[in-house]
């Protein structure tokens, strides 16, 4: 079992030197959420901050990665590869994740639906509206 268990941490160690995931970029993930009035309920999103944030004055663009549908009410939590991805390139961005559907419902396909179901105006609107100040962003659409 000692050994079966070495060979498991191993391979995670493994993919995650091959990957260039590690503990240190699964720190700069947050999951958040706030109180959305076009979806009358919570709006969930995860924000992905660039290597050195932490420690910095730097603004940034923000990349806003929309999951492919259809998809689950989840769906936001499972993008890591564009994580990934943004490490390898020189230049930095906030990566932000939307949630795009809720538990038990059809994928809204980021449209504006109705009362409690406006899902375009969430993103575009409200989503850019809470990031922009929580986070240091190049707040203008160029910054997007």
């Amino acid at each position: 079992m000692k050994k079966l268990a070495v060979a498991v941490m191993a391979g995670a160690m493994a993919a995650a030197a091959l990957t260039g995931w590690t503990a240190a970029a699964a720190s700069r993930r947050l999951d958040a959420s706030f109180a959305s009035v076009a979806l009358g309920a919570r709006f969930h999103y995860e924000v992905y901050l660039p290597r050195g944030y932490a420690g910095g004055t730097m603004h940034y663009p923000v990349v806003y990665v929309l999951h492919g549908l259809p998809s689950h009410g989840a769906a936001y939590t499972t993008l890591g590869f564009v994580e990934r991805a943004t490490d390898t390139l020189s230049r930095r961005a906030i990566v932000v994740v939307p949630q795009a559907a809720r538990a038990g419902e059809s994928d809204p396909e980021y449209l504006d639906g109705g009362p409690g179901d406006r899902w375009e105006t969430a993103i575009v609107s409200e989503l850019t509206r809470v990031v922009d100040p929580r986070f240091r962003t190049i707040r203008s659409r160029t910054g997007r």
